[in-house]
């Protein structure tokens, strides 16, 4: 059993890192084909300009609001917060329970 069931604690929220290395990697495509644009042609840099438009919409608002890779990150950091409150409590419920303080 996991010290959060056993503590009536919620579950330990997965790693925010992916979802951040998946950000960074949209930002760095984006600088990369912002950097291109001498050798391009018209219609080159007009495809590339709607890439990048492409890849930042999904990046910050995504085509469906639930699958915006910033929101999933907002989501996950709100969830280790509560999280760690929820330690917070027990930790201190306990300190005042169980601890003598002088």
């Amino acid at each position: 059993m996991a010290s959060e069931a056993k503590f009536g604690i919620s579950p330990q929220p997965p790693a925010t890192c992916p979802l951040i290395d998946d950000a960074i990697k949209v930002i760095e495509k984006c600088l990369d084909l912002s950097r291109r644009p001498e050798r391009s042609t018209y219609e080159e840099l007009v495809s590339e300009v709607e890439d990048i438009h492409n890849e930042l919409v999904d990046l910050v608002s995504g085509r469906y609001w639930s699958c915006c890779t910033m929101e999933k990150i907002r989501e996950n950091v709100e969830n280790v917060r509560r999280w760690g409150q929820e330690w917070k409590d027990l930790a201190k419920s306990l300190d005042d329970n169980y601890v003598d303080n002088p």
